[in-house]
């Protein structure tokens, strides 16, 4: 399991921008990220002194989340990360979509394993005031976030079905593409329009073709 944290604000969030958005924003900043592995090793620290050696050893990777978190990791510097990634890379909250649980991971752990999460450190680490958490609360934070991924994936993830996944991955691969777009039709059908205006005695058409293409 691999859980980003990163910087946000009440007028910055991945809520209003989307992940690629967000991602790709001047004030993006990853400053923290935490593993959980099946074998029961876990890390807590900056990518920047990450383990990613170790952590690409795991071939297959979830996170709650997972098109925000493969995003934040195409984003980090290749010379950073030491390998391309893991072959698989899994949603647990898509797993529990699909299981009829919350989306959210309080709520997943709430009604899937009867566990109550504590969001409030990640609430204050968005406020730059003094109650904002300690590097060490928030390490904490972010383990406790990887531990109870895996523990949904190693309790649920049995009764998702492979065609689930697959498409849970495809929609994923969908959403980070964007939506296919004809260029020359649309460059065409602007010529068209143009011509149609002008023959109806408009004098004056402007189309912005650099945000149509």
């Amino acid at each position: 399991a691999i859980d980003f944290e990163t910087d946000w604000s009440r007028d910055y969030s991945v809520a209003d921008l989307g992940a690629w958005a967000y991602c790709h924003d001047p004030r993006f900043r990853a400053y923290l990220v935490s593993f959980r592995g099946e074998d029961g090793w876990e890390w807590a620290g900056p990518p920047s002194k990450a383990p990613w050696e170790k952590a690409n050893g795991y071939r297959h990777w979830i996170s709650h989340n997972a098109a925000f978190d493969s995003e934040v990791f195409a984003c980090l510097p290749a010379t950073l990360l030491k390998g391309d990634g893991p072959d698989v890379w899994d949603c647990t909250a898509d797993l529990a979509a699909c299981l009829q649980l919350p989306r959210d991971l309080s709520g997943a752990c709430r009604e899937g394993l009867g566990v109550t999460v504590d969001k409030s450190v990640r609430e204050r680490a968005g406020e730059a005031d003094l109650f904002a958490p300690s590097t060490s609360e928030m390490e904490d934070y972010a383990l406790n976030d990887a531990r109870l991924c895996r523990d949904l994936w190693e309790r649920f993830q049995v009764r998702w079905p492979e065609r689930e996944r697959e498409l849970s991955r495809h929609t994923r691969l969908m959403g980070r593409r964007g939506i296919g777009f004809d260029t020359e039709k649309a460059t065409e059908a602007i010529a068209v329009l143009s011509r149609m205006a002008y023959d109806n005695g408009a004098t004056h058409i402007t189309i912005d073709t650099e945000k149509v293409g």
